[in-house]
């Protein structure tokens, strides 16, 4: 987590997930606004450490709360998310909490019920296969590039990726959260809860077109539900991670909805 500022006497920014990106998108936004911006990525709460008959979106919650006491955020700021897990828990915790949101942003993340899920998650809940599978050290990152519109080659890619090496905890974290998911029941609150009954906060959706595992027809399903609130801003040439692909577009995309 990257804080740059509290955010308890002023409009702020919270950018929730992947922090190397949000570094970059950081140092830009903060040439051009007076707003403060905090960069966290809780993709990692160890599911075990808390009450094993709670869900994971309830840990997520109570991680989240927990992290805006300890930053003193006690007014409403503007909440960006992204992907599948993290970027999902997000948006389930704004439904909870829609009188902290001013607006929020969603980049590239499972919007509707008809979102498909990847492969990977099913894989990691079979038995022996999931314990098997997550022992690769690199497998968060390896599923974050297969979804980028933009690869780098192998020997490139190993520098970025040698601090994952020393240690298997990414992937038995990552088990652990696929194995506790509820893409469905997920899925279904963030439908319901975002449509033009429910919600009425402004929502940007910055959308990689050329994501492989989110098609922009999932963006496009989800504008359609609440037209009145919700701006689509495709970003071409970026992949399922736009702030990492094209940061300088995400910023733009931002800065004309904030």
């Amino acid at each position: 987590m990257h804080d740059v500022g509290l955010l308890c006497s002023f409009t702020g920014l919270l950018l929730n997930h992947l922090v190397t990106a949000w570094l970059w998108l950081r140092w830009q936004m903060l040439a051009t606004t007076a707003l403060h911006l905090t960069g966290l990525d809780l993709g990692s709460v160890r599911c075990h450490s808390l009450d094993m008959g709670s869900t994971l979106k309830e840990e997520f919650h109570k991680a989240f709360d927990d992290l805006l006491g300890t930053l003193n955020i006690t007014e409403p700021f503007f909440l960006v998310v992204q992907g599948f897990l993290v970027g999902s828990y997000g948006l389930t915790w704004a439904l909870n909490n829609s009188n902290k949101v001013l607006k929020l942003a969603i980049l590239n993340s499972p919007l509707t019920v008809s979102s498909p899920v990847p492969g990977l998650f099913q894989q990691l809940k079979w038995p022996l296969v999931g314990e098997f599978t997550c022992q690769n050290a690199v497998l968060a990152e390896r599923f974050i590039e297969a979804g980028s519109a933009y690869v780098l080659k192998l020997e490139k890619a190993d520098v970025y990726r040698l601090p994952y090496l020393s240690s298997g905890a990414p992937g038995f974290a990552l088990l652990e959260a696929a194995r506790k998911v509820n893409f469905q029941d997920v899925l279904h609150r963030i439908s319901a809860g975002f449509s033009s009954n429910s919600w009425q906060k402004p929502i940007l959706l910055a959308w990689g077109i050329s994501d492989k595992y989110l098609p922009l027809s999932i963006a496009e399903e989800f504008k359609k539900a609440n037209p009145s609130v919700v701006k689509l801003e495709a970003i071409e040439g970026a992949g399922h991670m736009p702030q990492e692909d094209w940061p300088e577009k995400v910023v733009k995309a931002l800065i004309s909805f904030l």
